[in-house]
């Protein structure tokens, strides 16, 4: 029985009461009373609610003032993380009673629940904050997305059993706490030093979105320039004392974005203050807890002098995503986790939408189609991975589902939708839902006919296979010269490139985006198998014009090339989604992975930034798929040299831009590359200033870090590598450590790479940055290797440390997704048969899959490959 049917419905919880007191900052545990008034729809002589890693102490339950029942014993389940309350007797129906729980809990170093995190610093904390001999400092909070309310107190920890909370918790008098709502009061404690805060009743919401903190914080604020409930909503951003100026950047733009989704969603914010809460450790890059939004550092502060230009687009991103979850998400929540890309796909999309409105000369769609766009490709073209619309019943599969598919690809689905409505449509549907669902639970049904009813338009229709079918096709296109006209036909795209009838059985409903058509037919979709276009220009036309919609293209070879001689007269988004589209063919035979680096060729003076991290990062697959060939590994690595260079001397010429982001991101890109590469003209003008950085502790241009401790690596491994991880030891967490860190890895050196897991793991390296190593030695082919070995051998230890099923997929799936050999997966399937793998079993079998694509590619390829690339003496 799965977690959805954990609870029989007698029971609906309306407000919980909760009271947190006695919090040992030695021993990490806490005492806690909740009183949850709730309906009793039937008799009963049990309760069952969800309480996990919990001591329960007592319980009654309260009807009136009078005590209608005394728990008798307490049976947990360990497996559905449920505790059984066992009355003495049996409990009439009731339209309200209270049931009074008494409990204890721990504050634990996992990242979720109530958990502490260290920091070191930046200036003295008063006297009662935790702290260890080595310096490290701690803060308190929360982390309850998706199923870790119970972890903290016992209550009905499902999305759709919503109610009203007040929170009361003991702290110490120099300390502060901060909740979803303004506090209420303060009261002395009887405890010595202490003070109990209170904070005022929440609006009725999922138990997911409850949060808290304590610890020695400071703020920046500002206001929204509109006024709610006739006066500005205060925003602050939060970090621990000393930093909080870095918050300044974020500040700058969240009042703004409250007011702009005000207008947008036609609902005024609804509570009287919006915190940002800066956690020195996050298990993501934000949490929307509403009325006090969590974020990880690097999403949320911009340090200047130490932060790149680069790190606004996360910031951003970041602040206009949570802050569209105060209302698509929170205010109206999916009734159950198998709808999470409702609130994930839409806020994603919202997001992008919003930075596009800020920062319109960001290009953020060309972004969107580089990463997450791509990334939802890469997933969604395995035969094991699932539909938007997930198939989950329980919180512990529900980890494996905060993927690319949710965000990414529930994101393209968003914006085909709006794209096929227009967008201002789309926008009065969706408030019409966020009017109707206010303060409830909604499907993505109850969302459609908002958007049927405004647009007139069968949106459900064009929705579901999207939704409720696993992956995309790629649409064929041939064309016919003499009467200026194109068949287009759509199959399943598969990334093992074996596409069986039975995998082929889904018609997509396609918008077909066609520029250079001067065709009048209304239907701008591909509703059949196949059809025909008429009146195409055939110098030149596009498919997927700005490449929104989610499917490749496979143009005749001789329009591809074509193509490649009008690059002027394509746009970012274009350009991505062809090279994309000539990638993914490659890899399954329907091209070659000589087309495509002949294509690749054009592309040498490319201008603009998400173009080339396209072409890099398709030079990164390459590299991963060819890489344990050291011959192939080598002429890749000329053919990148090549394709650079120029590129890179011109960069070099110029300087990085004073105030275009996008050109000093670029400009950080491909000299990093270079230098990678062993281009000697980065190299020289690189090199001194590692030095001088050493010698003389001279800063470094946060654009030209990565390129200088790059350059240092190629100059000088060894003994660059000796003096970046002695640096790293004695610095605390910032965007130098985490650039040095992923230098540390640009070696060949069997035994540092060996040694680098092990130590990711380690306090010199700290567990936020733990993803940085992590994901470069995955891509390396000599460390992805060490780093498996490391994760086989020391799996227990990791399990212990990490004990979050979240971050233990994705340390998974980075450890393997570079692999392209037969033996891994045999690797794979023994080392899951003596362990309980069902919280990782999606992504072990995606992996399996994936290794297999690789090898197979690998094997077809590799010969005409290493023909091309010694003709073009590049081996």
């Amino acid at each position: 029985m799965g977690d959805r049917d954990a609870f029989s419905g007698d029971i609906k919880p309306r407000h919980y009461d909760l009271g947190l007191t006695n919090l040992d900052l030695e021993k990490w545990t806490y005492d806690g009373t909740v009183n949850i008034v709730a309906n009793f729809g039937a008799a009963t002589q049990s309760i069952t609610l969800h309480a996990t890693h919990l001591k329960f102490l007592s319980a009654e339950v309260l009807v009136g003032d009078k005590a209608a029942a005394v728990a008798t014993a307490f049976e947990a389940d360990d497996q559905k993380e449920t505790v059984t309350i066992r009355l003495d007797r049996e409990l009439q129906a009731a339209e309200e009673a209270t049931i009074s729980i008494s409990f204890q809990g721990i504050i634990n170093d996992e990242l979720s629940g109530f958990y502490r995190c260290g920091y070191k610093p930046a200036t003295a904390h008063v006297a009662s904050v935790p702290r260890n001999e080595d310096g490290t400092h701690f803060v308190l909070a929360t982390h309850l997305q998706p199923a870790y309310t119970r972890r903290t107190f016992p209550c009905f920890d499902v999305p759709y059993l919503k109610a009203t909370f007040a929170l009361s918790i003991e702290i110490p008098s120099d300390m502060a706490a901060l909740s979803n709502m303004p506090i209420q009061k303060t009261a002395a404690s009887q405890r010595a030093g202490w003070q109990v805060v209170s904070f005022e009743t929440t609006p009725i919401m999922s138990t997911y979105l409850l949060a808290w903190s304590v610890g020695d914080l400071g703020y920046v604020e500002a206001f929204t320039e509109k006024s709610y409930n006739g006066k500005p909503v205060p925003v602050r951003i939060y970090t621990v004392r000393g930093i909080e100026n870095q918050g300044e950047y974020a500040l700058a733009m969240a009042p703004r974005v409250i007011d702009l989704y005000s207008e947008l969603f036609g609902i005024p914010y609804p509570l009287e203050k919006m915190d940002i809460l800066v956690v020195p450790e996050l298990p993501m890059d934000g949490m929307e807890n509403w009325g006090l939004i969590t974020s990880n550092p690097s999403m949320m502060l911009f340090n200047k002098g130490e932060s790149s230009e680069s790190a606004k687009f996360g910031i951003a991103d970041n602040v206009c995503h949570e802050l569209a979850h105060q209302w698509f998400g929170n205010l109206v929540t999916m009734e159950w986790w198998n709808e999470i890309w409702l609130n994930e796909g839409f806020a994603t999309w919202v997001g992008n939408y919003t930075v596009n409105v800020l920062f319109p000369q960001w290009d953020v769609w060309g972004d969107f189609a580089n990463g997450r766009m791509e990334d939802a490709f890469r997933v969604d073209g395995l035969r094991s991975s699932h539909p938007v619309h997930i198939p989950a019943d329980t919180g512990l599969q529900l980890h494996q589902y905060f993927d690319q598919i949710s965000y990414g690809k529930g994101c393209v689905v968003v914006r085909m939708l709006a794209s096929y409505v227009g967008v201002e449509t789309f926008f009065r549907g969706v408030c019409e839902y966020l009017k109707a669902n206010a303060y409830g639970n909604a499907t993505a049904s109850t969302l459609w006919a908002s958007l049927d009813a405004v647009s007139g338009k069968d949106v459900g229709g064009m929705a579901d296979s999207w939704l409720n079918q696993v992956g995309y096709p790629v649409i064929e296109v041939t064309e016919d010269v003499e009467k200026n006209e194109i068949r287009v036909k759509q199959a399943r795209f598969l990334a093992t490139g074996d596409v069986k009838p039975e995998d082929d059985t889904t018609i997509w409903p396609l918008p077909l985006g066609i520029n250079g058509s001067q065709s009048t037919r209304e239907d701008p979709f591909l509703l059949s198998k196949e059809d025909v276009v008429t009146t195409i220009d055939m110098d030149f036309y596009l498919v997927n014009a700005n490449g929104t919609g989610f499917y490749r293209v496979a143009y005749p070879p001789a329009r591809l090339a074509k193509l490649s001689t009008q690059l002027d007269r394509l746009t970012t988004g274009d350009k991505i989604s062809i090279i994309g589209s000539v990638a993914a063919l490659s890899s399954v035979g329907a091209s070659s992975t000589v087309s495509l680096l002949s294509f690749l060729q054009a592309f040498r003076l490319e201008e603009h930034c998400h173009v080339w991290w396209e072409i890099l990062d398709v030079l990164n697959k390459l590299n991963t798929v060819f890489a344990e060939d050291s011959e192939l590994r080598a002429g890749l690595k000329q053919f990148t040299l090549r394709l650079i260079e120029s590129k890179a001397s011109l960069l070099m010429r110029d300087g990085a831009s004073a105030d275009d982001i996008l050109q000093k991101t670029m400009y950080r890109s491909i000299l990093t590359r270079a230098a990678e590469c062993g281009h000697p003209e980065t190299i020289d003008k690189f090199y001194p200033l590692f030095q001088d950085w050493v010698e003389n502790g001279t800063e470094i241009d946060p654009a030209m870090r990565r390129i200088v401790f790059h350059s240092a690596m190629s100059k000088d491994a060894k003994g660059t590598f000796a003096i970046i991880k002695d640096t790293v030891a004695r610095m605390d967490s910032s965007d130098t450590k985490k650039d040095l860190l992923r230098a540390l890895v640009a070696t060949d050196d069997r035994d540092d790479l060996d040694g680098l897991a092990p130590w990711n793991m380690s306090p010199a390296v700290g567990i936020q940055n733990v993803g940085v190593i992590l994901m470069a030695l995955a891509a390396h082919p000599i460390g992805r290797y060490a780093q498996w070995e490391f994760v086989k051998t020391a799996w227990e230890a990791v399990a212990d440390a990490i004990n979050d099923p979240g971050l233990l997929n994705h340390l998974l799936r980075i450890t393997l997704e570079g692999f392209s050999s037969e033996a891994i997966v045999l690797d794979i399937e023994a080392f899951s048969a003596d362990k309980d793998v069902s919280a990782y079993s999606s992504t072990l079998e995606s992996a399996k899959e994936q290794i297999r694509a690789f090898k197979t590619y690998r094997d077809r390829d590799s010969d005409a490959l290493r023909k091309w690339l010694q003709d073009g003496n590049y081996i």
